[in-house]
């Protein structure tokens, strides 16, 4: 009963004000505020003794500082000691100040990304460790300043390695006075506890199963599918989790999603998964969609949506059924699939009793279908015969016409694993690929043939150390194809972009390994409009892609087009985004599976010159090795060659040097 009123109070009070988030009000137009929020980033742990007897006393469960995960007591890396962190929900034009601290025991460096938010005129808070801001250093506090733009549906992770699948993230949410949204007539009700993240956890930390990735493919799959934190995968035995109970096992709580009958309710879903995408659905209801990646869509009505990891969608549910419960389904796809990992919250109406669905939740819902995995008919999705509604059949609400847009930039790129020996956990010396077994292999992530490496220092803070030797692009390469099965092409991947220019990108799948693997691809610093997406066949070669566009078969809808920032591109397929580069700054586009882009599946957009940007805000950190931080001023770097596998020497070269000058000054002086 306790938990009940709890819930009921959080959710009426969710649209005003709190003395955590004063910033969380009713929007009014012309009245901006400043919002500061205080995060600190720690270890911790699921079922820790904040839970007390938790699940044994489900009340418990609800304590704060409590992370009661899916019932397996497993570290986790947690702000303020909530997995997912606390939530930003603020008005679309407030000046953020969100200070991070960094209490990480072990010394982990981290950073956080603001997913979705475009971060103009404030390209050094976009959270990317070594290209916007140096990693913040243990015990070190870093404070991201910005202004809250555009509106939607976003969320917040780390950006430093596997932090994000082990609890770094958290819901962003942007609203708008009432009027703003095109679509807001047709929901009655946009509450905070309505905001759904969805994501894949494993029962360990994720740099363990990183590692046997990278040595020996065991099968490590992720186990649970949570939602808000919460899941259920494990017994809770009371010697396992050591309490004084008379109870043999218990189980975790799943969330709960209260409705009032006959009223109509925006859900804000976010795709917070590392790995998996996930199927979404609610017995016997049908929803509407009317948002994507925070930009408003023509409402479409669906049964089910897939979310790819980085994506979010706003879904209008509208409580017309019978007082009663109703189970909330996410099903696990790919990886997820395998390990068959399913997960479940409770929709339930005011006046329902406070009892779970008794139907299985492992089964999937038939009827519309949006945003299909698979494009080309090759088999039904997952078995079943649907109708289904693309991600590119999609519309963005207001009238857009773009059939004369001149595009001034137009890349074809190219992406896939390559069978090369990668040195990153491998020695090709010792152990190269062509001689080991099928399990032990490994593959090389790249774009264009080449594995992205971060900078040694931040590219917009510390220009001056900056050096055109460690960057590289298709064009510089003496010869692409050479990185396919022999040389290792690792150095940070740049794309310069003139400021203003209209841009279009056709991202293609090679599919020559891991056939119905996509990429899900995020564009930092921009939306793009979304003109198409396409599978071919189960592979497509670069000569295959060309040919297609010089035929004039590449697919492009330029009529009110979806806006978005994150896509997935299926394998044997492509897909074509455009965007106007008007935000001056270095960009990240990457993958947003964990796994590939720790691996290197990314680029860099530099959108302008260093004399588009604003000044470096006073007192930035900076960083680096010896001879950085004092380096002697360096003009721009202009174009940029490949070093391919000497990019690691450059680095080591420049360092050598000063050490040289140095020691032949000190001998000089004697």
């Amino acid at each position: 009963m306790l938990v009940t009123l709890l819930l009921v109070a959080l959710f009426s009070a969710s649209s005003e004000g709190t003395s955590e988030n004063p910033c969380l009000r009713p929007c009014v137009a012309g009245k901006t505020m400043t919002c500061q929020f205080n995060f600190t980033l720690e270890w911790y742990r699921t079922l820790s003794k904040a839970c007390y007897d938790c699940p044994f006393n489900v009340t418990d469960c609800y304590r704060e500082e409590c992370i009661a995960g899916d019932g397996k007591i497993r570290a986790v890396l947690a702000i303020n000691r909530q997995v997912p962190g606390p939530p930003i929900e603020v008005c679309e034009g407030d000046e953020l100040e969100i200070a991070v601290t960094n209490m990480l025991e072990d010394g982990l460096s981290t950073s956080l990304h603001w997913h979705g938010q475009h971060v103009n005129n404030a390209p050094y808070f976009d959270g990317v460790g070594q290209v916007t801001q140096c990693h913040i250093q243990h015990q070190e506090r870093f404070v991201y300043k910005f202004r809250a733009y555009p509106a939607g549906t976003h969320w917040y992770h780390a950006h430093t390695g596997m932090q994000m699948a082990d609890g770094v993230f958290g819901a962003f949410i942007v609203r708008q006075p009432t009027g703003y949204d095109p679509n807001d007539a047709l929901y009655d009700h946009d509450l905070s506890p309505h905001t759904v993240m969805l994501y894949d956890w494993l029962p360990e930390l994720s740099m363990p199963r990183y590692l046997t990735l990278m040595h020996v493919y065991d099968g490590s799959l992720p186990h649970s599918i949570m939602v808000n934190g919460r899941g259920r995968k494990y017994n809770v035995t009371n010697a396992y989790n050591l309490v004084e109970t008379n109870l043999t096992h218990a189980q975790t709580p799943l969330e709960v999603l209260h409705v009032q009958q006959n009223q109509r309710y925006r859900l804000r879903v976010i795709g917070a998964s590392p790995n998996c995408p996930l199927q979404v659905s609610v017995d016997s209801h049908q929803l509407l969609v009317v948002g994507v990646d925070g930009m408003p869509l023509e409402p479409r009505a669906l049964d089910a949506f897939i979310l790819h990891p980085g994506e979010r969608y706003d879904i209008v549910l509208t409580a017309d059924k019978d007082v009663d419960n109703y189970w909330l389904r996410v099903i696990g796809l790919g990886d997820c699939a395998a390990s068959k990992s399913n997960g479940a919250a409770i929709i339930r109406y005011h006046g329902a009793p406070e009892v779970e669905p008794t139907a299985n939740t492992n089964t999937q819902r038939d009827g519309i279908l949006l945003n299909p995995i698979l494009y080309d008919g090759e088999k039904p999705e997952f078995g079943f015969n649907r109708t289904v509604i693309r991600t590119d059949d999609m519309r963005y609400i207001h009238k857009t016409n773009f059939t004369d847009e001149r595009v001034d930039v137009k890349l074809i790129l190219g992406m896939d694993y390559n069978g090369n020996d990668n040195t990153k956990f491998n020695n090709k010396d010792l152990y190269p690929v062509q001689s080991l077994k099928p399990r032990m292999g490994h593959v090389t992530p790249v774009i264009d043939n080449i594995t992205f490496m971060l900078p040694p220092v931040p590219l917009l803070s510390q220009r001056e150390d900056v050096e055109s030797g460690w960057f590289c692009n298709r064009s510089s390469l003496v010869d692409p194809d050479h990185c396919f099965d022999r040389d290792l092409c690792m150095c940070t991947h740049l794309i310069n972009i003139p400021l203003g220019k209209v841009v279009e990108v056709i991202v293609y799948h090679e599919g020559r390994i891991f056939n119905e693997l996509g990429h899900n691809m995020h564009l930092h610093g921009h939306s793009f409009r979304l003109l198409g997406v396409e599978k071919v066949a189960s592979k497509l070669s670069r000569t295959e892609m060309e040919e297609m566009e010089a035929r004039g078969q590449v697919k492009r809808n330029l009529i009110q087009p979806p806006v978005r920032d994150t896509v997935n591109i299926p394998d044997g397929g492509y897909a074509v985004l455009r965007f106007t580069a008007n935000n001056p700054g270095f960009w990240f586009f990457h993958c947003h599976t964990d796994t590939h882009l720790a691996q290197g599946m990314a680029l860099l957009f530099k959108v302008g010159e260093y004399s588009d940007l604003p000044p470096v805000p006073s007192e930035f950190p900076r960083c680096g090795g010896m001879g950085f931080s004092n380096a002697q001023r360096k003009p721009e770097p202009e174009k940029a060659a490949c070093p391919t596998n000497s990019a690691s020497l450059v680095h080591l070269s420049t360092s050598v040097a000063i050490l040289i000058a140095l020691l032949m000054f000190k001998l000089s002086a004697h």
